[in-house]
């Protein structure tokens, strides 16, 4: 029994392997964009974190400077009531 592909079968055949090379063509975009788009979601989240970061920096370091700032009033006031209390007495 010999087999014999009618043109008809052919190009059905190319058809099929056609549609299914726009297929995988399809999947491969597909992949590709999300891949690139939870890429870019990943380094936004880390430069958001990284702004936070700096900010959070930022803010401890003022804090620090205005208790340093507060700490040497303070001290300066003492010095000038003792010089005060030095020279009256």
């Amino acid at each position: 029994m010999q087999s014999t592909l009618t043109l008809e079968a052919f190009y059905e055949g190319l058809y099929i392997h056609g549609l299914c090379l726009l297929a995988l063509q399809y999947k491969q975009q597909y992949r590709n964009t999300m891949t690139k788009l939870f890429a870019d979601l990943e380094l936004k989240k880390q430069r958001m974190e990284e702004a936070e970061a700096n900010e959070r920096k930022r803010q401890r370091e003022e804090e620090d400077a205005i208790e340093i700032k507060a700490k040497k009033e303070k001290e300066w006031k003492q010095e000038w009531e003792a010089s005060l209390v030095h020279f009256s007495g």
